[in-house]
C-alpha cells in the first residue's frame, strides 16, 4: 500500500514509493503525486482509482460504483489542504486538513512520529521501519513552494 503523511507545522507532505500487491512488491520507485490542473494528489490505494478519484473531484462522470472505490488522497488546491475520499453511499468527501495526518498501511505509524515531534520525511522513514507495505524512497512536497 503506501504511507503518505502530512505535517501542518512545516508545511511539508511526504509519502514513499512502495507499490505492492497482496504481499508482493510490484515497486520501490512509484510516483503517488499526481497533478492535474494545478491540484496536488498524494494517493494511497488502487491504482486504477486513481483517475476516478480525479475526475470525481474535477466534477467529471466516472463509471465506477461509489462502493468499489478504495483510494483516498491528502489533497493541495489553491494553497490549501484537504483530505479527501468515496464514500459508498454518497460519493466524493472532502474536508480540510488542519492537523497531522496520514493516509495508508503505514498511518499509524507515522501519526505516532509526528506526535513525537518527527517531521513528515521523519515519520516515513519509521513507518517504513515498521510497515512491509511501505519502503522505496522518500519523496516531500513543500506546501506554497
Amino acid at each position: 500500500m503506501t504511507t503518505i503523511a502530512y505535517n501542518p507545522k512545516e508545511g511539508v507532505i511526504a509519502c514513499d514509493s512502495r507499490q505492492s500487491q497482496g504481499d508482493t512488491i510490484i515497486s520501490d520507485n512509484s510516483n503517488k503525486h499526481i497533478v492535474e490542473k494545478g491540484v496536488h494528489f498524494f494517493m494511497s490505494g488502487n491504482v486504477p482509482d486513481q483517475q476516478p478519484l480525479i475526475d470525481l473531484y474535477f466534477k467529471r462522470d466516472v463509471d465506477i460504483p461509489f462502493s468499489h472505490f478504495s483510494i483516498n488522497a491528502i489533497v493541495v488546491d489553491g494553497g490549501k489542504v484537504y483530505k479527501l475520499g468515496v464514500n459508498g453511499e454518497t460519493g466524493l468527501w472532502k474536508c480540510p486538513a488542519d492537523h497531522i495526518e496520514a493516509l495508508g498501511s503505514g498511518a499509524d505509524h507515522a501519526l505516532t512520529a509526528m506526535d513525537m515531534g518527527a517531521t513528515a520525511k521523519e515519520a516515513i522513514k519509521w513507518a517504513i521501519k515498521r510497515d512491509s507495505r511501505s519502503g522505496g524512497r522518500i519523496r516531500t512536497f513543500k506546501i506554497n513552494d
